[in-house]
């Protein structure tokens, strides 16, 4: 209908508004454009608004160290992948909610979520996450005392870095 059209343009234009305060780096004032650009989105019915909101205020919130309050939008959005979303965004879901587990000290969490989105992004021959994954599973293992999946996962990623360079 014409009224849900006006509300998805105000959604952008409110959407507009908050990524201009986050390239200012003012998250809290990008936070308050996205969340109305979800309670919009949610009003209308419009996934694709919901989706996007729901992931900038995610970000917004891990960037203000507000961990809790973005796992929130990430387990909403992990629900809402997992019914219908697609691999890449499960994964990128799974990493991001890995790092604020691993901000909180939650290192198991961390863990879990980073093997959860490595597994997809394999399946994806997603080169560039699969470093990331691996390198951020460096690290968590490192935290958790396994230093011989630390090595391995460390040696993967600088192996996978050096390979990319090399074909560059």
């Amino acid at each position: 209908s014409e009224s849900e059209k006006d509300t998805a343009i105000s959604c952008g234009a409110l959407a507009g508004i908050g990524e201009l305060y986050f390239y200012q780096y003012r998250y809290e004032m990008a936070a308050d454009y996205f969340n109305r650009a979800l309670k919009l989105g949610e009003q209308i019915g419009d996934t694709v608004i919901i989706n996007s909101s729901l992931a900038n205020v995610a970000l917004m919130y891990s960037s203000m160290g507000k961990n809790k309050e973005a796992l929130e939008s990430y387990n909403k959005l992990l629900k809402i992948y997992l019914a219908n979303g697609s691999k890449a965004d499960l994964s990128s879901n799974y990493l991001n909610t890995g790092v604020c587990y691993l901000n909180m000290k939650g290192y198991l969490h961390a863990k879990s979520n980073y093997e959860k989105a490595l597994f997809i992004y394999e399946e994806l021959k997603d080169e560039e996450n699969i470093t990331v994954c691996c390198m951020n599973l460096a690290e968590v293992c490192g935290m958790l005392e396994d230093f011989e999946n630390a090595e391995r996962f460390g040696k993967r990623a600088v192996g996978l870095a050096i390979q990319k360079h090399n074909k560059e």
